[in-house]
This record gives C-alpha cells, sequence and structure tokens, in this order.
C-alpha cells in the first residue's frame, strides 16, 4: 500500500492488490515533546562523532564497516519510525465522485517529478560523498554521506517512487 497524499481532509492511499484507492480520515495532529530525547542524542552523537573523527584510519575495510553499520543503523531507524496505517481504519474511496481528482493528480504528477529529481541529486550527492570519504577518511564527507543516505533511502524505499510513476500512470489511464 502507497500513499498518495491529502485529499479533501484525508488520506488516500493505492493498494496495487486490488487496485483500488482507499480512505482514512485525518485526524488532529499529536504534537510530542522530543526535548529530552533531542538532548540525550545530542550528548551520545557528540561524543561518538568527536571519537569517530579522531580515529582517523587508513585502512579501506574500516571505512567501508564504518558505512556500512551507519547505514544499516539509519535503515533500520527509518523502518521502525515509519509505519504504514493499519488496513483496519480504511475504507474504499470513490475518486469518480469528485471533480478535483484530475487537478489532484496533476499536482502528484508534478511532486512525483519533484521527488524523482530530488532522488536523483542526493544519490549522486551520496556517491560522491561515499567516494571523498573513501579517499580522504574526513568526519565531515562521513556526515554529507549519512544525511544523502537517509535522504535516499526516504526517498526510494518509504515513498517508494518506483511503485509511485506505476500507480501514478495506473490512476491517469482509470480516470
Amino acid at each position: 500500500m502507497i500513499s498518495i497524499g491529502v485529499f479533501k481532509d484525508k488520506g488516500l492511499f493505492y493498494d496495487f492488490d486490488d487496485n483500488k484507492v482507499y480512505s482514512r480520515q485525518l485526524g488532529a495532529l499529536k504534537i510530542y515533546n522530543l526535548k529530552w530525547f533531542v538532548l540525550g542524542l545530542s550528548l551520545f552523537l557528540g561524543g561518538f562523532l568527536g571519537q569517530l573523527g579522531s580515529f582517523d584510519t587508513s585502512l579501506l575495510f574500516m571505512k567501508w564497516l564504518y558505512l556500512c553499520l551507519s547505514f544499516a543503523g539509519i535503515a533500520l531507524l527509518l523502518s521502525l519510525t515509519l509505519k504504514n496505517p493499519s488496513e483496519l481504519d480504511l475504507e474504499e474511496f470513490h475518486y469518480h465522485r469528485y471533480f478535483e481528482w484530475e487537478a489532484f493528480l496533476e499536482k502528484t504528477k508534478s511532486q512525483f517529478y519533484f521527488l524523482l529529481m530530488g532522488s536523483a541529486s542526493c544519490t549522486l550527492a551520496l556517491i560522491l560523498s561515499i567516494q571523498n570519504y573513501l579517499r580522504q577518511a574526513s568526519i565531515m564527507f562521513y556526515v554529507l554521506a549519512n544525511i544523502f543516505f537517509a535522504a535516499v533511502y526516504q526517498m526510494v524505499v518509504v515513498l517508494q517512487i518506483f511503485k509511485r510513476h506505476r500507480m501514478l500512470q495506473i490512476l491517469m489511464k482509470n480516470f
């Protein structure tokens, strides 16, 4: 199931199994108090990155190990925190009833192209950051590689950019 977006105060989702659009009523936004989490995380990461920055290694194996471990940690953290909605609170959405549906699809299509360009540029920046980190072992390139990996993971895996393209083609053809 892939998220389409928000239309008429409803979150829309597309299911590839039965090729139907489902909706979920959006509730009030929950705002969490994250000040202690941010404080603890900054203290932990500050010490960790300080130790990593002072550890200058010329071993290519160790550089790859650092990158792989941090990428696996980022992927695990993002997959645990970003969940799909349960199918219990979804109802079928009949988009043929709305006149604004075509404009919504055009807006979603332009957002898709923005995501595509963003993922391509972040992928290029990720490759360059990894290449520079492996060459120089600088903490700056290590942090940049992790940031760009998180962005690419978010766009390609979480937002499912390739499935989103196929979904847009199906919805445009059916409308």
